[in-house]
Parts: C-alpha cells; sequence; structure tokens
C-alpha cells in the first residue's frame, strides 16, 4: 500500500472546496436542468409524498430518490436559495477528488494520485457543474466509490456502492457501474474474478438495499410507475436538448471541451499508455479504459444527449494523465525533449483563448473585455508552458501551469462573468414581476425551456408554447393571455402582443 501525504490531501483539499464553493451564489438558478432540480428539490421539503417526486406537478417517476431527499433535508433547514438548492454538489466534489486521490495513490504511487486528482480538480466541466444543482456530482461519487472497491476486491462495499449509485442515477446509476465491472472480469483474470465476487449473494444484498424505494414506488403508483423508472434515465423529461439527435460523435466532443486544459496531455496519455506503457502499468489501466469505453457506448445509445453527463466519464481521463504526469516525472532526467507534450498544449490553450474571443464578442457588451482578458491569460500560460518544458524540462510545474490554466479560467467565469449574464440564463427576475403586476386568471404560455424556471420563481405552473397550426389558433381565439418567449420565439408572435417586461433575452408580453 502507498504512502499518502497529508500535504497532498491538505493541497487538494483546499483547491476543490475553493473551486467548487467559490461563485456558488453567482447567479439564481439557470433555466432548464438546475430550476428543474430546484423545483423537485421544494416540492419534497414543502411536504411532497416521499415516493413521489414532481417535476412542474406532475409525477416524475425516472428520478431516482437520494439525491432530492438529502437536497430537500438541507433546503428544510437553510431555507430557499441558490446555495441551499446546489449545496450538495460541491459537497460531493470534494469528497470524489479526495476518494480519487486516495484510490489512485494505492493502485500506483503518491504522486500519480496527487497529479489525477489535480487534473479532475482543474478540469473545466468538473468545476462547472460543482457549483450546479445537478444529480451528477453525487452519481460520480458513488460510481467512483464501486469501482474502486471493485479494483481493490473489497465487494461488499462494492455492492453496497452500486445500490446507493442507482438510488442517486437510476437505471443508468445500475447500468453504467454495473456493465463496466462485467466487461472487466469477464476480459480481465476471469476466473479468480467470478469466484471471489459471490455473485448472488452479492446482487441479493443490492436487491435487499433496494427494495424498500422500488417496492413502495410499486405499492403506491403501480407497475407503470416502476417500468418507467427503468425505462428513462435520470434526465429524460427535465431538459429537452436542442441537439437530443446528435450523433455518437457528439459525447467525444463534450469530453474533449470538458477536460480542458488538459486535452492536449490526454491524446499524449493516450499514446504513452499504448505503446510506451509497461505491462504492470496497462493492466492497472484497464478498468478505467473499459469504464471510459463503457461510458462512451452507453451515454451515446441513449437518445438524450446531456452535457452534464460527460462529467461520469472524466475520472479514466484523470488516471491516464495522471499516470502519465508521473512516469515523465520518473523520466525527467532523461534526454527527453517533451515536443509533442509543447505542441499539444501549447494548441489547446491557443484553441481556448480563441474560443474565450470567440464567446465574448457573441455575448458582446462587458464580456468581450471579459473574453479577450482570459484569452491574453490562456496565451501567456501556453507560452510559459512552452518555456517551462523547452529551457527547464520540468514537469511539475509545466503542470501546475496547466492546472493555473483552469483554475484561472473558471475563476474569471464565475466571479466576473456569470454575474453579467445571469438575467439572460434565467427568468428569476421576469417570473417575480409576472407574479406580482399580472392577473392570475389570464392563460399564460411558457417557452418549454424556461417552464422550470418559471416554475421555481413564480410558484405556479404554465401551459407550453405551442407550436405551428395549434400556435396560430391560440393567436386568433381573442382572449386575454400572457406569453413567457426568448429571444428565438419571438418572431413568431403577431405585432399586436405587447412587451410588457424585458429582462435579458426573456421577454413577457401581454395578447388582448
Amino acid at each position: 500500500m502507498e504512502q499518502f501525504e497529508n500535504r497532498s490531501l491538505l493541497i487538494l483539499g483546499l483547491l476543490v472546496l475553493c473551486s467548487s464553493f467559490l461563485g456558488i451564489n453567482s447567479g439564481p438558478l439557470w433555466n432548464c436542468l438546475e430550476a428543474a432540480n430546484g423545483g423537485v428539490i421544494r416540492e419534497l421539503s414543502n411536504g411532497g409524498g416521499f415516493f413521489t417526486l414532481q417535476i412542474l406537478e406532475e409525477p416524475a417517476f425516472q428520478l431516482a430518490p437520494l439525491y432530492y431527499w438529502l437536497c430537500a433535508g438541507f433546503y428544510y433547514l437553510v431555507g430557499d436559495g441558490p446555495f441551499s438548492v446546489r449545496f450538495w454538489s460541491p459537497v460531493a466534489s470534494i469528497l470524489t477528488v479526495l476518494l480519487f486521490y486516495l484510490g489512485v495513490t494505492n493502485l500506483f504511487n503518491e504522486l500519480a494520485g496527487f497529479l489525477a486528482a489535480l487534473v479532475l480538480t482543474s478540469s473545466l466541466q468538473f468545476m462547472l457543474f460543482s457549483k450546479a444543482a445537478v444529480v451528477d456530482n453525487l452519481l460520480l461519487l458513488c460510481l467512483l466509490w464501486t469501482v474502486l472497491s471493485y479494483i481493490y476486491r473489497n465487494y461488499l462495499f462494492m455492492y453496497v456502492g452500486w445500490a446507493v449509485a442507482t438510488l442517486v442515477g437510476g437505471s443508468l446509476g445500475f447500468i453504467l457501474p454495473g456493465t463496466v465491472i462485467f466487461f472487466h472480469a469477464l476480459l480481465v483474470d476471469k476466473e479468480r474474478r467470478w469466484r471471489e465476487m459471490h455473485k448472488l449473494p452479492g446482487l441479493l444484498l443490492v436487491v435487499l438495499l433496494l427494495l424498500p424505494w422500488y417496492g413502495g414506488l410499486y405499492y403506491f403508483h403501480g407497475g407503470e410507475a416502476l417500468l418507467q423508472a427503468w425505462d428513462k434515465y435520470y434526465f429524460d423529461g427535465l431538459v429537452a436538448y436542442p441537439y437530443a439527435t446528435a450523433g455518437w460523435w457528439y459525447y467525444l466532443l463534450a469530453l474533449a471541451l470538458g477536460c480542458m486544459p488538459w486535452l492536449g496531455l490526454t491524446l499524449l496519455s493516450l499514446k504513452h499508455a499504448f505503446y510506451d506503457s509497461r505491462i504492470d502499468d496497462l493492466r492497472k489501466l484497464e478498468p478505467f479504459f473499459i469504464w471510459l469505453l463503457v461510458g462512451l457506448g452507453l451515454l451515446s445509445w441513449h437518445g438524450v444527449k446531456s452535457p452534464v453527463a460527460v462529467l461520469l466519464l472524466l475520472p479514466p481521463v484523470a488516471v491516464l494523465v495522471g499516470w502519465n504526469l508521473a512516469r515523465l516525472k520518473e523520466r525527467q532526467r532523461q534526454s527527453t525533449t517533451y515536443t509533442a507534450w509543447m505542441y499539444l498544449s501549447g494548441l489547446t490553450l491557443g484553441l481556448g483563448a480563441w474560443g474565450s474571443l470567440q464567446l465574448g464578442a457573441h455575448l458582446g457588451g462587458e464580456l468581450v473585455f471579459i473574453g479577450q482578458i482570459t484569452a491574453l491569460l490562456l496565451v501567456l500560460i501556453g507560452v510559459a508552458i512552452v518555456y517551462t518544458l523547452w529551457q527547464y524540462k520540468d514537469v511539475l510545474l509545466a503542470t501546475w501551469l496547466h492546472a493555473l490554466a483552469g483554475l484561472a479560467t473558471m475563476f474569471i467565469v464565475f466571479v466576473f462573468a456569470l454575474p453579467l449574464v445571469a438575467d439572460t440564463q434565467n427568468v428569476a427576475k421576469l417570473s417575480d414581476w409576472y407574479r406580482h403586476h399580472c392577473a392570475f386568471e389570464p392563460e399564460l404560455y411558457v417557452e418549454r425551456d424556461l417552464r422550470q424556471g418559471f416554475y421555481f420563481y413564480a410558484g405556479r405552473t404554465a401551459h407550453p408554447l405551442p407550436q405551428g397550426p395549434e400556435l396560430q389558433q391560440l393567436l386568433q381565439n381573442g382572449q386575454l393571455k400572457y406569453f413567457l418567449v426568448d429571444r428565438d420565439s419571438l418572431p413568431l408572435l403577431p405585432k399586436d402582443c405587447k412587451v410588457l417586461q424585458q429582462v435579458g433575452h426573456s421577454y413577457l408580453l401581454e395578447q388582448r
């Protein structure tokens, strides 16, 4: 067993604590997924049924309960607000990083464990959703718990973690870790693994732990609810993503963006794993390769493409990069030029700078300047990385510069950028204005992606905005009605609709 370093735990703990909680109140709950989860949590904390999780006052049987139970308990104690809804995401992220460090250290060595955890902590997507009200952070913790328990042959903890993952992520929480374990046990060291796992008693333990929830679901709502709970994943019905029909390449692209600024090192680490690794190291990496491939396959196979779900694929990438960096550190004094690292990292940070400029120009206003500052910072860090590797061949300094690029970018985004775009990404102010200034009786029709946010902040449901002939028929009935739409749907409404209020890119209109 490798020796853990208290200093490493302290550094990682402080980094993930700051990156997870910093800016957690930078804006109200964003439209769609955050607001949808917030609505479920508030209904549950206000006395909703223990076995009936609801979205827009309608049962949502695809939602697994554990995340919402935890959030509702904290929401009940602390009160209303973005912090109380988002609290469990940073807590789960902190525990994930610490568990990840301990697990990878025990598998390889202390340096590899520390660097792998540093990669995960400073990855763009991990930091972004560590401050969001989403299920995936807690599901990632349970998935890591289950897979690491399997790797270390602690099968009791593995089965318990598998059951907890199912209570957090539903069918995805059951299928993903189960498939990873099945394929690794089938393909690697098959005979010994199958004997050790004691399959039937372990599966009975999982069933026993899941029985209270799914038994209660069947008792109160019948077999149709149970079928829906297993037929759909947890994000079905919460958000209608516009790219739901994207091909298998979508998750590769999302993963590439999510592991910034480590994309170049990820590609280099893949090459080193297959061409330059020792047999012993490759065997230790095998479960993480299977995790990555199985995750890509399952998420690509499912119809709805959730950008948040790519978070579940980051640990295998972080293990691969951390292992490779520790390997390069061991060979630092040899005649290594790091040419590929310099080119790939320079290109990665250059693409990040270009993306910052494009995004700032697209959003306009003060964000143009913020995008320019972010781009300049990434370029300077990229130059510093190239110079460090070329002149000093210092692996650790170059690694910390990569982490600085990710952490500094997230600091700029959450401290300076997101407060400026908060009104364009949620309907909190507009919903509050409607609640205080508009009559309750006339019907309100809300753009589909804004309904969740409106319900959370206005406290009432609304009709979804119809499309095509149904919308034209609605506009011609002559009754007083309100519309809440974004700028993309605004041209669909006639000119006789009066704009009562505009906040950001959202509009509240009245038709008499």
